[in-house]
């Protein structure tokens, strides 16, 4: 993972570049938030986890099952429902050798709850609330790279597919 700290109109703006995610909650259904749809990014390394903390940001950090294992860091990262008037957050899906595909509604946000998902880039942006002390991790734009798990897909894909109207009376 690669993880780079930018400032946009005076706040900071996190990118980062092939982050693994865990605990997803697109549908804003589970572990008891109210709603609020989330997902978290796995910390790999102390090196990030320090460097977050020293900024304000939040990692939390699970100790291990087993003494041979690391602790599993991670950050919590809130994503916006779409709103009537249409905007929402920026949520991009990569999929094989498929074009990006922008999702547009909370419908297709809550079907990314069911998605294998291999890997993510992303842009964050804070929220400081001064009154409790804690910043909270908002999505700004997400760019979700799709885990394929059918067998047959990159067949699928590398096969050169004939067009049906091509055969003269020929089965296929």
């Amino acid at each position: 993972m690669r993880i780079e700290f930018k400032e946009n109109n005076g706040r900071e703006l996190v990118s980062v570049e092939d982050g693994r995610v865990a605990l997803k909650n697109f549908r804003g259904d589970k572990f008891g938030n109210g709603g609020k749809r989330s997902f978290c990014l796995v910390i790999p390394t102390e090196e990030i986890k320090d460097e977050l903390i020293k900024r304000g940001w939040n990692v939390r950090i699970k100790p291990p099952f087993h003494e041979d294992e690391e602790p599993f860091m991670y950050l919590p990262i809130n994503i916006n429902d779409f709103r009537d008037d249409g905007r929402g957050p920026n949520v991009y899906i990569k999929s094989g050798n498929n074009p990006l595909y922008k999702v547009e509604s909370n419908n297709r946000l809550d079907s990314l709850q069911d998605m294998s998902i291999a890997g993510v880039d992303l842009y964050f942006r804070p929220y400081d609330n001064l009154e409790r002390g804690t910043r909270t991790a908002w999505a700004q734009s997400v760019k979700i790279y799709q885990r394929i798990t059918d067998p047959f897909y990159e067949d699928y894909e590398n096969e050169n597919h004939k067009d049906p109207s091509d055969f003269d009376g020929e089965t296929f």
